[in-house]
């Protein structure tokens, strides 16, 4: 992968974490006090990271397709 397609997924997974946090501004407001820092960046992190591992998964497995073929 070269570095354009580093900085799209770069991009792309901050992207999806800005989203998360927009749509779930006041679930965080609220919690934060009561949870912690350590919490909130876990429950934010953790949604992007998840969707990153899937479509890293994706890519390996076409990887993988394209070069036995």
């Amino acid at each position: 992968m070269g570095r354009g397609g580093l900085l799209l997924a770069i991009a792309g997974l901050y992207g999806l974490v800005a989203t998360n946090v927009r749509r779930r501004t006041r679930e965080i407001g609220y919690a934060l006090p009561v949870s912690g820092k350590l919490t909130m960046m876990r429950l934010v992190m953790g949604k992007g990271l998840v969707l990153r591992s899937a479509w890293e998964r994706f890519g390996l497995a076409r990887g993988f397709a394209a070069s036995s073929s």
